[in-house]
């Protein structure tokens, strides 16, 4: 029948990525199929059943960019809806084709039952997409975590997530390091760009560890400058101690890294 081969094709477009084209080929031609057997075949107890699920349906599958279509579709499945139910309650007509007691009954169960398949299907496909966006919802709440921890000291970010006022401390007793590679420039003009912002890249992420081990916090990085500090934002007695170590270690380690790349340290 037509209402099969729309069903077949749109399962089709779907398995092709076409995924707009499938819900509106799907939709729309479920709303006419119900609508044509309704008129022909089937004039009561069936159609306005049909026409709710067709209503669910556009109102479940079409989102956020597909709102034309999405309220096109709930508007007409609403309106066929009405007919029907009001043809089905106050107007007395034969079907077309004759169809004994017995048949309408057992099509009448198999109506049934179709629906409440129909509609398992679609509650499940909005409890999938549900699921789906909460998982959005968490991944992109993860990622401003992680931007914001990035971005500002832990305990500082703690404090702003807590409450929005303005942060302004003060620590009497603080140790900052900066950074540079020396011959910089020179380096910078025989790198091609990928290849200076990876070794800035690998060089950082060592400073990184190294400043993690000694509980220190980076401020900044500009360039090739790498500014730390020890004392803020949680206070420490051995501030100038962990900087010196820290400065100590980063020697260290840029003696075998500079080795590589033939800068002076």
């Amino acid at each position: 029948s037509v209402g099969s081969l729309s069903v077949v094709f749109a399962l089709l477009l779907t398995l092709q990525g076409k995924h707009l084209a499938s819900k509106i080929l799907y939709n729309y031609g479920a709303m006419v199929w119900v609508g044509v057997l309704w008129w022909h075949v089937l004039p009561h107890g069936f159609a306005h059943n049909w026409f709710l699920l067709t209503l669910v349906y556009a109102a479940t599958v079409f989102r956020g960019g597909e709102r034309v279509w999405k309220y096109t579709a709930v508007g007409i499945s609403g309106a066929m809806f009405c007919v029907a139910t009001w043809a089905e309650l106050f107007v007395d007509r034969a079907p077309i084709f004759e169809i004994s007691s017995q048949i309408y009954v057992k099509l009448y169960a198999f109506s049934g039952f179709s629906l409440a398949l129909a509609l398992s299907v679609v509650a499940s496909f909005a409890s999938e997409q549900m699921r789906v966006a909460e998982a959005r919802l968490e991944y992109e709440h993860e990622r401003s975590e992680r931007l914001l921890i990035n971005i500002l000291p832990g305990p500082i970010a703690e404090r702003l997530k807590a409450s929005p006022e303005i942060i302004a401390d003060g620590f009497p007793h603080v140790t900052v390091l900066f950074s540079d590679i020396v011959g910089f420039t020179p380096l910078s003009e025989r790198l091609q760009p990928a290849e200076l912002v990876s070794m800035l890249n690998r060089l950082f992420t060592g400073f990184d560890r190294i400043a993690a081990r000694h509980g220190l916090e980076k401020i900044k990085t500009i360039g090739d400058a790498y500014m730390v500090a020890s004392g803020v934002p949680v206070p420490s007695l051995r501030h100038a101690h962990a900087v010196a170590e820290m400065a100590l270690d980063m020697v260290e380690f840029m003696q075998e890294f500079g080795r590589d790349l033939e800068v002076p340290v």
